[in-house]
């Protein structure tokens, strides 16, 4: 992998927890291309959804993560893997969900193409 691709999914990821934290999405959102391979693991929304609609998944189901009652609070990363074009990243997360408190053990895979993250997969078991 190029030094520019990693330095984009890892500051991607980055967005990412940040908006796992805050709310602010913004700059995670900028970093999507137009189509993105999206896997959710959580309901109701848990599947596999492709091209815009992935988009628009990861859009819909992160915006409504961030808030007070809604969000995590320490993601500790525990792994990092790096591929040809994307980077798994596996962490440990605590803070609450639905005002309830909520720790969870997270595979993050970020995929890169043409400076856009065209892939989002996700998988989470409970921590134990």
């Amino acid at each position: 992998m190029e030094a520019n691709t990693a330095v984009f999914i890892e500051e991607a990821y980055e967005q990412l927890c940040d908006g796992l934290s805050t709310g602010n999405w913004q700059p995670f959102f900028a970093s999507l291309g137009d189509t993105v391979d999206f896997i959710w693991p959580y309901p109701p929304g848990a599947g596999h959804y492709t091209g815009a609609e992935g988009r628009n998944k990861i859009i819909e189901f992160l915006g409504l993560i961030g808030g007070d009652g809604n969000r995590l609070t320490e993601m500790r990363l525990v792994s990092k893997t790096t591929g040809s074009d994307r980077i798994i990243f596996e962490d440990l997360s605590s803070g609450e969900f639905f005002n309830q408190p909520y720790t969870g053990r997270h595979c993050v895979v970020l995929a890169v193409g043409d400076v856009k993250i065209t892939s989002f997969h996700e998988y989470a078991a409970p921590a134990s």
